[in-house]
């Protein structure tokens, strides 16, 4: 552009008296009420596509940053035009009048979006937004279509209605508050970009008329002469109506530059009447928006937004119902909701980075120790779990043989003599022993129907990789360790020999048995079996564990491995 444009032209595009590069529009679209607002959210939900890498999206503070320093740079901007004594606009008065709350905004996003949490959401995978976080999209949403009026009522049913066709996560719901702030942050930047535009366009044409008047003790500048140089581009709407109000009742000499205007808008395809009806309504909703960001930004900082992600939260709603659930003070309750949704969470990744078809990935849970085999609320927990399972499977679909790729095996709890509790017999060890039986067909495990579904064993599983809570399974490893495990030469033999006679022994005698073995040389190491005097499965001892815990993942494939955490 610098090669062939003059000097003067180039400043009149910066300045914006003639329509140089297209300003962002407004975070604005049809104002919807509250019916049409949930049935869009319906259609969202239904369209909008998460990537498989949530970790990689496009960064967000980045722009939010930018945003701060244009919409710094635009408050000092008007705050000059003010010390100037020029006239602003309704939407520069609110910018100035409460930047400082704008200027929290700002504070209150930096400090509360830190990146480790941000890379954790999911990300959509498509359309104008793709990358960013889906919760962001939502916020954009119920912005533009509410012209940035925030009201708790209407976000809670947007949600909800969200949610009837695709459930948000506890870390997407605690993001609203900080989404909305950010898109909030994004529009005000825009409208105020536009207001210093048109403020620097109207500067513009009021100079252009003092010029042509010979105000300011200046003589009158010849028409054309004054003219000529705003030739060869469109003129920016602003600058226009402020050349109409300023020629229209003005000495007949100066009629030639109002003809000269009306020409310019008939190439333009529009009229002095349009534009400046067009303008004022631009001019309108812009106030209103403008107020609306300001208000809105107000109310989100005084908002309960602890209690209302409880009232919008689906695991909340499954583990009130009935339950002593909401007796609990908030601390706890969220420990619950954030034990079920890492759970669950963490398996639909260890899936995201194995896709392959013959892969079976299941939760292993037990309860939590206690004074009596069923607690309160034991059932509601179970639902929540199992309800998150079927929405894995809602979300990812079929396996290839038209069966299910997540589920969860939850054990019931047996009595200890021991420890004078009821405990899920021999925590991880017990589950996997349990799964390895149940697998092999086993009908008398301790795991329990979920959700009013009868226990069903997995069929044709032939090997099991077992991972902890803490435990990642890296991209392709579940078939790298099938594909070991059935190498030929990692392959188990089995040979016939002449077993020792088994025999009663004690504890102490087993010790020292096992201390010989352990010790042993050659290629029989000798094996050491006992009866009688072995603890039974009543004495073994649990390992203290946390109370919402549920212990292990497995991913399962069939030829099919199955992976347990």
């Amino acid at each position: 552009m610098k090669g062939y444009l003059s000097k003067n032209l180039r400043r009149k595009l910066r300045s914006g008296a003639i329509a140089g590069p297209t300003l962002e529009e407004p975070i604005r679209a049809e104002l919807f009420s509250i019916e049409r607002l949930e049935q869009h959210a319906e259609s969202l939900a239904a369209a909008q596509r998460v990537t498989t890498t949530p970790r990689k999206g496009r960064r967000l503070l980045q722009r939010v940053e930018d945003n701060g320093r244009v919409l710094l740079e635009s408050y000092r901007a008007i705050a000059k035009a003010i010390r100037e004594e020029r006239t602003i606009t309704p939407a520069a008065e609110w910018l100035v009048d409460n930047f400082h709350v704008v200027d929290e905004q700002l504070r209150e996003i930096r400090d509360d979006l830190p990146s480790g949490f941000y890379r954790e959401l999911p990300k959509l995978a498509e359309g104008h937004l793709q990358g960013y976080p889906r919760v962001f999209g939502l916020a954009w949403a119920f912005v533009a279509h509410t012209d940035s009026r925030f009201d708790p009522e209407t976000l809670r049913r947007f949600l909800r209605a969200y949610q009837r066709v695709q459930p948000l996560t506890i870390g997407e719901l605690w993001a609203v508050a900080i989404s909305l702030r950010v898109v909030l942050v994004e529009n005000l930047r825009r409208l105020a970009e536009g207001i210093v535009h048109r403020r620097a366009a109207r500067q513009e044409a009021d100079t252009l008329v003092d010029g042509l008047l010979g105000l300011g003790g200046r003589p009158a500048e010849p028409a054309e002469a004054a003219l000529r140089e705003f030739e060869g581009a469109p003129l920016a709407p602003a600058f226009a109506v402020q050349l109409v109000q300023r020629l229209r009742d003005q000495d007949p000499l100066v009629t030639p530059a109002l003809r000269w205007l009306d020409d310019r808008l008939a190439v333009q395809e529009t009229t002095a009447d349009e534009i400046v009806r067009i303008e004022h309504q631009r001019q309108s909703a812009m106030n209103v928006t403008v107020r609306n960001v300001i208000t809105s930004m107000r109310l989100l900082s005084a908002f309960d937004w602890a209690e209302f992600f409880e009232s919008v939260s689906l695991v909340d709603a499954m583990l009130r119902d009935g339950t002593g659930f909401a007796a609990m003070d908030f601390a706890t309750r969220d420990r619950y909701r954030h034990a079920i949704e890492e759970q669950i969470e963490r398996l639909e990744v260890h899936y995201l980075s194995n896709l392959d078809g013959e892969l079976r990935f299941a939760i292993l849970s037990d309860w939590t120790d206690a004074p009596l085999e069923t607690m309160r609320g034991d059932d509601e927990l179970l639902a929540a779990a199992v309800e998150g399972i079927a929405r894995l499977n809602r979300r990812h679909g079929p396996a290839p043989d038209g069966g299910e790729r997540f589920f969860i095996f939850h054990r019931k709890r047996g009595w200890n003599e021991s420890e004078r509790k009821w405990i899920g017999w021999e925590s991880k060890r017990g589950k996997l022993h349990e799964l390895n039986r149940l697998l092999r067909g086993a009908t008398d495990t301790t795991f329990m129907s979920a959700g009013g579904r009868a226990l069903v064993a997995l069929p044709g599983v032939r090997y099991v990789i077992t991972l902890d809570a803490d435990t990642r399974l890296p991209r392709g490893a579940a078939c790298r360790l099938a594909g070991t495990m059935a190498h030929p030469l990692n392959r188990p033999r089995f040979e016939s020999f002449s077993r020792p006679p088994r025999a009663p022994c004690s504890r102490a005698a087993a010790g020292r048995w096992q201390s010989r073995s352990n010790a042993g040389s050659g290629p029989w190491a000798p094996r050491f079996h006992c009866r009688g005097d072995c603890p039974p499965r009543s004495h073994w001892r649990s390992r203290p564990r946390d109370p919402t815990s549920s212990s292990s993942t497995a991913s399962a494939a069939s030829a099919r491995t199955a992976a347990s955490m």
